[in-house]
């Protein structure tokens, strides 16, 4: 399952517990320190910590070139997203692996995007559209590559674009109008497809975007 930077004890210990997880993998993020939630948790067999592990196990110390890999039935969960959020915590959505191909492959197919796609991840990993639309994950399937940021800001996000020539990502509303705010953008994005989603997109603000960012912008 794929928590959400912001998730704290309540979100984790909710999840472990509904989840039956065996496994705590965590990094560091906006300073805060991950590990302390490791301890107030209930007892997960795992705790991998990537950076200063502290009392648990390291990322870097582990090494799977002895381990025998499980078989994978393509129709299993290959893992759990969480809702949106409309209730107090999280519940937990299952996909399977056939399920995330197909949306992978048939993304692609209709934005017309190949091994040739640069895939700036703006929005969270752990959401469907940045992780599989064909987002992270179907931006690897294609031979691509995928690029992920920290910030919206948008002298940080162009500056991104322009050094990894980026050719797609996905944003909700308020970035893209944001992005728009901010003016024409130095360099050339002819090349970028903007994807908006999660909230409607009012469609003068999507050709203003259209126009003053020199991209493509797509619902």
């Amino acid at each position: 399952m794929l928590a959400l930077p912001g998730h704290r004890r309540a979100e984790i210990a909710h999840l472990c517990a509904h989840s039956g997880a065996v496994a705590y993998v965590k990094d560091e993020f906006g300073g805060f320190d991950f590990c302390t939630i490791a301890r107030d948790i209930a007892p997960v067999p795992h705790v991998i910590v990537s950076g200063d592990a502290q009392e648990f196990t390291s990322l870097e110390s582990l090494d799977a070139k002895d381990v025998t890999l499980p078989r994978v039935d393509a129709s299993d969960p290959a893992l759990f997203l969480l809702s949106g959020g409309t209730t107090r915590l999280p519940k937990l959505i299952p996909r399977t692996h056939d399920d995330y191909a197909y949306v992978m492959r048939a993304s692609a197919e209709a934005m017309q995007v190949g091994a040739e796609v640069v895939y700036l991840a703006v929005n969270p990993v752990a959401h469907q559209a940045a992780l599989a639309c064909p987002g992270v994950l179907g931006s690897l399937l294609l031979g691509g590559k995928a690029v992920l940021t920290s910030s919206v800001r948008p002298d940080d996000v162009f500056a991104l674009m322009r050094r990894e020539g980026v050719t797609v990502t996905t944003v909700v509303p308020s970035v893209l109008r944001l992005w728009t705010d901010a003016g024409r953008p130095p360099g050339e994005l002819s090349r970028l497809l903007v994807q908006v989603g999660s909230a409607p997109l009012d469609p003068a603000l999507a050709l203003r975007a259209a126009k003053t960012l020199g991209c493509r912008v797509q619902r």
